[in-house]
């Protein structure tokens, strides 16, 4: 068929033939092939909602196929209405070396947050959202909140002791700042989810770079590298969704809204951990609320797409 609906139509019929019919598997080399030429054509133009409705069948016939197909899309010329236009399925199969290329949002204070698409973990996120690629630094919380309370004072390095309220209150200035207002975005901490789906990168090994804690140096500042102290961020290796200092550095708070309790939480080994793995919570008691904070936890932002 020349439209997705009739060709999911000679899909099903291919299929009603059997899986070692020779006739099902010509009519499935025809569907891949005209559904490709499409494609590719749709893509080419910057028609995503007709390109991705080719891509989603076609992530279903023939995953190599599908792969090499996305690479033709002009990523530096996506906006979010053209990612809206892409199923979350085709979203969630994305390798990462496609994740990486999708637009960065750069912001009025100077930070990056990348773009991360939608998956299946043990919680599903239907939604793609923006986290910051960065911890939010001493600069920036400096530029908002008007002090630095940190412990380990410099400008590049991720801003620490501060409290779960410090971190909600920072989102609600940024969010009010005259461009980023302006810009309609809306700020505020990941939920639990969000983070360690960031964090794992679509992998599923014990780190995103693998199962080897040897290689955990490499892209973490931790109890035997960090001499004690916080590191300007994005000095480490990145995950492979371009996201820096996941693991070490400070632990990151998140936003409970998740949690049936009322006490404050944050993932990520700090600079003091011997072991920073993904999905690791630290806790506190809920009486110190409000006014507890410790050097070796910061955070950073999110920002959903429609904001």
């Amino acid at each position: 068929g020349n439209d997705p609906e009739s060709a999911a139509q000679d899909l099903a019929t291919a299929n009603s033939l059997g899986a070692d019919s020779t006739a099902a598997d010509e009519l499935k080399v025809k569907i891949v092939s005209a559904m490709l030429s499409q494609a590719e054509g749709h893509l080419k133009a910057g028609d995503y909602a007709q390109g991705f409705a080719r891509y989603g069948l076609l992530s279903q016939l023939d995953p190599s196929a599908a792969d090499n197909l996305i690479r033709l899309i002009k990523w530096e010329f996506l906006t979010d209405d053209d990612i809206s236009t892409i199923s979350s399925e085709a979203l969630s199969s994305m390798p990462p070396e496609t994740v990486s290329k999708i637009p960065s949002v750069s912001n009025s204070i100077g930070m990056v947050l990348r773009w991360i698409p939608p998956g299946t973990g043990e919680v599903t996120l239907t939604q793609p959202f923006y986290l910051g690629a960065y911890e939010v630094t001493q600069r920036q919380y400096a530029k908002v909140m008007g002090n630095n309370p940190s412990k380990f004072n410099s400008p590049s390095n991720p801003v620490e002791q501060v409290t779960w309220h410090d971190a909600v209150e920072f989102c609600r200035k940024l969010s009010e700042l005259p461009k980023e207002k302006a810009a309609g975005r809306v700020y505020r901490l990941p939920t639990e989810v969000e983070w360690e789906h960031a964090c794992r990168a679509g992998t599923t090994t014990k780190y995103s770079f693998g199962d080897d804690e040897s290689q955990l140096g490499e892209y973490a500042w931790c109890k035997e590298n960090s001499d004690g102290k916080t590191h300007p961020v994005g000095q480490k290796k990145s995950n492979p969704w371009k996201i820096y200092d996941m693991l070490g550095n400070v632990s990151e708070f998140f936003d409970r809204e998740r949690e049936s309790n009322d006490i404050d939480k944050w993932k990520g080994g700090g600079y003091i951990g011997q072991d920073p793995r993904c999905g690791q919570p630290g806790g506190v008691d809920t009486q110190l609320r409000g006014a507890y904070w410790v050097s070796y936890v910061g955070f950073r932002v999110a920002l959903s797409p429609s904001e």
